[in-house]
């Protein structure tokens, strides 16, 4: 159904300004995929290619089906190889006025559990390695999900 490719091609502009924080780790037939700098949290961000689109209801109904299937295969697929206690998936946009879906693992110990991560502080990224460690790891899980 969807293919994850490698993300020779640049993204748009305005996407770059707002994501550049993250690192670009994919692309599915619909949308791009991000990892979120934590090691707090397994934490990725789908970002459907589509112009101008803000809401989810922007979208047309195909483009709609498709990101709800990319939604669901990561969140599996995140939940199967990081062994998660529970996900949480939103779209929050207040900030970034361009679609995004937050996929994130979350765990019973983690530090902020129960409360949401939206708006939590994360912790510095002193581990470069590991986080790079950690994308190795989102590559694979891509590659071996029903995506790949």
């Amino acid at each position: 159904m969807n293919s994850l490719r490698n993300h020779s091609k640049q993204m748009p502009h305005e996407y770059h300004q707002d994501f550049k924080q993250h690192e670009l780790i994919g692309e599915l037939s619909l949308s791009w995929v991000f990892a979120v700098k934590t090691l707090q949290y397994p934490w990725l961000i789908l970002v459907p290619k589509r112009a101008s689109v803000w809401e989810l209801f922007d979208l047309s109904t195909e483009d709609q089906i498709i990101l709800w299937n990319e939604i669901h295969l990561l969140s599996k697929a995140l939940k199967s190889e990081f062994k998660t206690d529970h996900i949480n998936i939103g779209s929050i946009g207040n900030v970034t006025q361009v679609l995004h879906i937050h996929i994130v693992g979350r765990f019973f110990k983690d530090p902020i559990w129960p409360k949401p991560v939206w708006g939590a502080s994360l912790e510095g990224l002193e581990d470069y390695e590991g986080f790079k460690n950690y994308v190795q790891k989102f590559k694979k899980m891509l590659l071996e999900s029903e995506i790949g």
